[in-house]
């Protein structure tokens, strides 16, 4: 089972992915939403490490469900971090920013 802490507000959930590492996620405010996230969790890394899921699948699910607004905020940091320019950062960004999704 999921450990649960509350920090402030809010609930956290540890457990063991596919890999046999430990994960923390943030939760929910609600202390049952929580415990049936880290539930879900429990669940798909079991079921990856059965063979019964696709590991790829699962990390390209999480990926569909984020906008691109937020693919392009984390690109723009890793052209920052790689020793890019600011300005050319800047540039590339606002060039694909303004293509269709």
């Amino acid at each position: 089972m999921a450990s649960l802490r509350k920090r402030g507000k809010v609930w956290y959930f540890r457990f063991i992915d596919a890999d046999g590492n430990k994960v923390e996620r943030k939760g929910a405010t609600d202390k049952r939403v929580t415990e049936e996230l880290g539930r879900q969790a429990e669940n798909e890394s079991a079921k990856v490490r059965a063979g019964l899921i696709d590991p790829r699948a699962v990390a390209q699910g999480a990926h569909e469900n984020r906008p691109l607004s937020a693919h392009l905020a984390d690109w723009h940091t890793y052209l920052i971090d790689k020793g890019s320019t600011q300005e050319h950062a800047n540039l590339t960004r606002i060039i694909h920013d303004g293509c269709p999704s």
